[in-house]
């Protein structure tokens, strides 16, 4: 299976593009068993098998048939919400960041299970839209729409989360290098500490709050890359001595997402489809 799929990517509110080893994409959309058009987010899981989350369900994909999750209001142990927005595998299931919660799914009991937090010796679950959920250097971090960021330690299948108090609003959190993190807050980039408790650098730029707010580090060309989606222009920053300075580098605007293919980067684009760079070369894939 992962063979058979080297690269899945987004088109936002359209449908999957399967990048083929003849540099050509193949679309699949509801007409082949997508729950949705609208595609959020993709991730593979450690068995191979291709999981995506849209706005009408999340989708386990093994590169010929579907297997389609959605909220069943007479099941507790059904997805929490249908609107997938972003998908951290882990060796024990995935964590799953929905418009109306925090999920996680179990391999070993093929269950999901919502997340909670304790905050102020309360105990409370998770109800408000996950930006963002990644892992961190034995952290699994999420930020939700409203600037509140949530930790926990290890990968393990505790759904038990804690509230982690920087003094800042946290919208979206990304990996970075050197195992810090980037961030986007209330008119400011940030760059965290692997934790995302201490704040090494803030730059100042005025931001939408929308949903659709992004913020990637790519290995290939060692920037982070901001975005905010449809008539919003794409910023590209250097880190330098734990600061963020703007680069005069190609960056697309309608930016959505960006990940790293080998040696190439690539960027989904709001209306736009997928642009890769490749060095200095500026690529928009053929399709078919």
């Amino acid at each position: 299976m992962r063979k058979r799929i080297s690269i899945l990517f987004i088109f936002f509110f359209a449908s999957i593009f399967i990048y083929s080893a003849k540099g050509c994409f193949r679309i699949i959309d509801n007409t082949l068993g997508l729950p949705d058009n609208t595609v959020n987010c993709i991730s593979q899981d450690k068995n191979g098998f291709i999981w995506i989350g849209t706005s009408g369900g999340l989708c386990r994909y093994d590169g010929l048939f579907f297997d389609i999750f959605r909220k069943n209001p007479n099941d507790e142990f059904s997805i929490i919400n249908d609107n997938v927005y972003k998908i951290l595998p882990v060796n024990t299931g995935l964590y799953l960041a929905t418009g109306k919660g925090l999920d996680f799914y179990s391999f070993r009991d093929g269950l999901f299970h919502q997340c909670s937090v304790t905050y102020k010796g309360h105990i409370s679950l998770i109800k408000s839209r996950l930006n963002s959920i990644i892992y961190n250097k034995g952290n699994i971090l999420a930020a939700d729409e409203n600037g509140i960021l949530y930790i926990k330690k290890g990968p393990s299948e505790n759904c038990q989360f804690e509230r982690v108090n920087n003094h800042n609003k946290i919208y979206v959190i990304s990996n970075s290098k050197n195992q810090n993190l980037v961030a986007i807050g209330h008119n400011k980039l940030f760059i965290l500490s692997s934790d995302a408790r201490q704040v090494y650098c803030s730059y100042v730029k005025n931001i939408d709050i929308t949903y659709n707010l992004n913020l990637k580090y790519s290995k290939n060309t060692d920037l982070v890359y901001f975005g905010n989606g449809i008539g919003h222009k794409g910023l590209a920053f250097k880190i330098i001595n734990h600061k963020l300075e703007l680069a005069n580098d190609y960056v697309p605007d309608n930016l959505m997402d960006v990940i790293d293919y080998k040696k190439k980067t690539v960027f989904a684009v709001d209306g736009g489809g997928t642009i890769i760079k490749d060095g200095k070369k500026i690529i928009k894939p053929k399709f078919k």
